[in-house]
């Protein structure tokens, strides 16, 4: 059983909560981490000294998946324990900041400042996909992108959208890749869910060979096993 901690917004841990029960954490990059658990008043005739602490939209962290905020029913003083849910803080957070953006469109080209936007470019974030949206949410920062992904150039426009949903619906359905909100340091990974040439990025493969340079060293998204998944053995439901 995992253990729960109050924390700050500044991602600094605190006190342990006691008297906690039902943990549920659910990990999931496409529809965000949630946590669910259960938070007694009474234990042994005592009341929880954290029972009045717990606020809606408060932080708790938890070791090996990160932060949460906290979604605190109201109490009316007599009962005994309430059920709290939480989300981790990428989709708390970023599906608070609201963007509005054209992209390559034919607005964007007419400003007087306009360079071509790449998904991500490290030396100019005017031309950065990922930067220009991350304006709206600088409190969080870059990490790791494929570089199959880098060059890409593809038209967006979106109006007073979530950067949330902005990443992780429309950006990542249309360049087929995946967003990993890093829940411990606000930090945004990108991983490229296409075939792609490790040689030179190119995502254009026939049977394993690139169709640009003609290079076999093709990295795929996750790793190839021997194990038979099906609904008997480590799966609950399987859709395609």
């Amino acid at each position: 059983t995992p253990s729960i901690y109050l924390s700050h917004r500044n991602l600094k841990k605190g006190n342990v909560l006691p008297m906690t029960s039902d943990i549920v954490v659910i990990p999931s990059n496409k529809n965000g981490y949630q946590l669910t658990f259960v938070l007694h008043k009474m234990e042994n005739g005592k009341e929880n000294w954290m029972w009045n602490k717990i606020n809606n939209l408060s932080y708790v962290f938890i070791p090996g998946f990160g932060y949460f905020e906290l979604d605190v029913p109201i109490s009316d003083g007599t009962e005994l324990s309430k059920t709290i849910t939480g989300i981790g803080i990428g989709q708390a957070e970023l599906g608070q900041c609201n963007c509005t953006l054209q992209i390559n469109t034919e607005d964007d080209i007419a400003r007087d400042d306009y360079v071509i936007t790449k998904f991500y470019s490290e030396d100019n974030p005017n031309g950065s996909l990922l930067d220009r949206t991350l304006s709206y949410a600088p409190h969080w920062s870059i990490g790791h992108v494929d570089e199959s992904l880098k060059n890409i150039q593809r038209t967006f426009s979106c109006d007073d959208s979530s950067v949330y949903d902005f990443f992780n619906a429309t950006v990542s359905d249309e360049i087929n890749c995946i967003f990993d909100f890093d829940n411990f340091s606000r930090i945004i990974n990108v991983y490229d869910l296409e075939d792609h040439c490790e040689d030179c990025g190119c995502r254009k493969i026939t049977d394993g060979v690139c169709d640009n340079c003609g290079s076999s060293n093709i990295a795929s998204y996750g790793k190839k096993t021997k194990i038979y998944i099906s609904t008997e053995n480590i799966a609950n439901s399987l859709e395609l």
